[in-house]
């Protein structure tokens, strides 16, 4: 077996720690040095799961504590040492079985006669011997085998009546974890797995293959049932993703799954409408391409060697953590405080890092969210802000007062690190170096190491290299996720873990984030619930502006999605696009607006356009003509040849004055 040392042994150094369900650190990192591949899982803490989530927890006491699960096994000393200080005594500890590890697991489990199936099958094919087993929490056992060199043995449920196989992505837990039952799983036998027999490793292949042929095309068009449709197109759509790869564009990609998807009997169909369907055909393709798996196999190879260099230096940030820990507790005991003060001492109103009054657009220790499109303004904005907090620029921001603090800004331009440098390069000038030099710091690119890896891993490497911090500005978030998706609720709790270990360290948060694509004929919102991924993402940050606004415009509208104290009004914006300047918009609002001031002269679309601040562009000029077209009161100017030759003039527009009736007034009867 890959990487053995010792037998495993089941005496007094696999036996719980004290008061604790858990193995001890030394035990773990003596099965680790066999080359098994370990990670932490929730445990039972009086008859409920750890995870905190009651009677809605699927998988009581036996589902992963960390990120992605069995994907973060590992047999890394200084990574399992992070763990155990931080989940050792409450946590159930897994083994990822399969070829890394050099085991896979047959599980006989109590329920749906599964020692009675596993009896037929031994007598059928003869016993199957090995010297490392286990009584599970359950009342089941757990036979362990070498993994063989020259079949894949994949992870299998219902291998035959209640008996799985746990090989490839399996996993299984190891003593002394305890059960929902009130168990607890116990080694039967000391000494190494056994060598697999030729009979169990091709009664399983056989089956996977007599079971994957038949079932994987036809799975794809099944009817889908009403209790999980949701999961099960997410299912559906990522494998018809991973199938059409980039064969075409992703609008094209997007809309065959959709058809794909809709050509299915769907149960209760009529309850589960096509935009829904879409958004969630829209969240597949989105995880699919975060993870490359609709890449040709040469980029693919190069993405994942990418990701192995990120996981070397996100292992040796964990190192340092570790370290640190064992050295102090990182302010976490000063968090402390009597309730009377924590509750009575806070102001009536937020303190205000961006506002005025009982207006507060952003309140200290709450994240501020900036939201909307490309284009639309979302670095204009924060940048404008960092400068206003640390003085360069002076004077209330969108009329609104930004209290100077002269402490250092990290800026994480994360997503576009040259076009962000170009957006502050217009607010700036030479004048000005000395102060960006000694109060904003810049970090270009991906971080270098996973910021899910442990909720203080980001503050502890911001604060280690930039002492005295006051901001970090998150551009944008879907980078600081490191290519994961956005929509599940466990990626989105960790990185808001990681903001609020930010903020409990007195340092404020401005993220910068995206909207939702509207799908084919649905409307554009501006919303809390449209903001792109889990409601986690907005729930943990105390101020949501969404910008509504089309890539380009020199006028958009802010509207305040969630706010920290008074609801402020939406807020009209012109972004002077040479200067990097934005102000409250002051002009017309409206093509009537536009038309009123214009007079008897009237104005051309594209003199519209410019007074409102939007992009020249034709498509917008066809939506001036049609908006004038449906006004009654209206008039056109015909353009006429232009004078020096040189075509025709555009038509010009302009209101016409109400025609004045008679009014007649209708004596009461006496």
């Amino acid at each position: 077996m890959r990487g053995a040392t010792d037998p495993v042994r089941t005496g007094e150094d696999t036996e719980p720690a004290a008061d604790s369900n858990s193995i001890r650190l030394q035990s773990l990192l003596s099965i680790a040095q066999r080359g098994w591949l370990l990670f932490p899982c929730h445990s039972m803490v009086q008859g409920r799961c750890s995870c905190g989530k009651g009677n809605d927890c699927t998988s009581p006491g036996k589902h992963p504590r960390t990120v992605r699960g069995v994907k973060d096994a590992t047999n890394n000393v200084d990574r399992l040492r992070a763990w155990h200080a931080s989940y050792g005594v409450s946590a159930n500890w897994a083994l990822a079985t399969g070829r890394e590890s050099g085991v896979f697991v047959v599980d006989v489990d109590r329920k749906h006669n599964g020692f009675e199936s596993f009896a037929a099958w031994e007598s059928e094919h003869g016993t199957l011997m090995t010297p490392l087993r286990t009584s599970t929490g359950g009342g089941g056992k757990h036979l362990f085998f070498e993994y063989p060199d020259d079949v894949v043995i994949g992870n299998r449920t219902g291998w035959i009546p209640g008996v799985d196989i746990r090989g490839e992505g399996g996993y299984v837990l190891l003593p002394p974890s305890n059960h929902q039952s009130g168990g607890t799983y116990r080694w039967q036998s000391d000494g190494e797995p056994a060598r697999a027999p030729l009979t169990l490793t091709q009664s399983i292949a056989k089956r996977e293959r007599d079971n994957s042929t038949a079932s994987a095309e036809s799975d794809l068009y099944a009817p889908i049932l009403e209790g999980n449709r949701n999961d099960e197109v997410f299912k559906r759509a990522c494998r018809h993703f991973r199938e059409l790869g980039q064969s075409r564009d992703e609008q094209w990609r997007r809309d065959e799954v959709f058809r794909r998807i809709t050509s299915c009997e769907i149960e209760s169909r009529r309850t589960f409408p096509d935009d829904e369907i879409m958004r969630t055909v829209q969240s597949a393709q989105d995880a699919v391409r975060a993870k490359g798996e609709d890449l040709p196999s040469t980029k693919r190879d190069k993405l994942i060697q990418d990701r192995l260099d990120w996981h070397e230096a996100n292992m040796e940030a964990l190192r340092l953590i570790s370290e640190r820990d064992a050295q102090d507790s990182k302010g976490r005991v000063g968090r402390f405080s009597r309730g009377g003060s924590f509750i009575l001492d806070q102001p009536e109103v937020p303190t205000a890092v961006w506002g005025s009054g009982e207006q507060v657009l952003w309140a200290e220790g709450e994240a501020l969210m900036l939201t909307g499109h490309q284009g639309t303004g979302k670095t204009t904005l924060a940048q404008q802000v960092i400068l206003h907090r640390l003085g360069v620029r002076t004077g209330p921001f969108l009329g609104f007062d930004v209290p100077v603090v002269m402490r250092p800004v990290l800026y994480l331009a994360m997503d576009r690190p040259t076009q962000a440098a170009r957006s502050m390069r217009r607010m700036v000038g030479e004048e000005h170096r000395a102060v960006l030099d000694e109060y904003v710091v810049v970090w270009s690119g991906p971080l270098p190491f996973d910021p899910l890896g442990s909720p203080s891993i980001v503050a502890d490497w911001a604060t280690e290299y930039v002492p005295d911090l006051s901001v970090v500005v998150v551009d944008s978030v879907k980078d600081y996720a490191a290519m994961r998706s956005l929509s599940d609720d466990s990626i989105a709790s960790g990185l808001n873990s990681s903001w609020q270990e930010l903020i409990a360290r007195k340092i404020e948060v401005v993220l910068l984030h995206h909207e939702r694509k509207a799908a084919n004929g649905e409307k554009r919102r501006i919303a809390l619930d449209n903001v792109f991924g889990s409601t986690l993402l907005t729930s943990g940050t105390g101020s949501v502006f969404g910008i509504e606004g089309n890539p380009g415009d020199e006028v958009v509208t802010l509207h305040h999605l969630k706010q920290p104290a008074e609801t402020l009004p939406p807020l009209e914006v012109h972004h002077d696009h040479p200067s990097g300047t934005s102000t409250v918009h002051s002009g017309p609002r409206t093509v009537r607006e536009v038309l009123a001031l214009a007079g008897d002269n009237g104005a051309t679309a594209a003199e519209i356009i410019v007074r409102l601040g939007l992009k020249d562009t034709e498509n917008n000029r066809r939506k001036i003509r049609k908006e004038i077209s449906d006004m009654a009161d209206t008039a056109v100017i015909p353009g006429g040849q232009n004078p020096d030759g040189r075509g025709k003039l555009p038509d010009r527009y302009r209101l016409i004055a109400p025609t004045t009736t008679r009014q007649t007034t209708r004596q009461p009867d006496l």
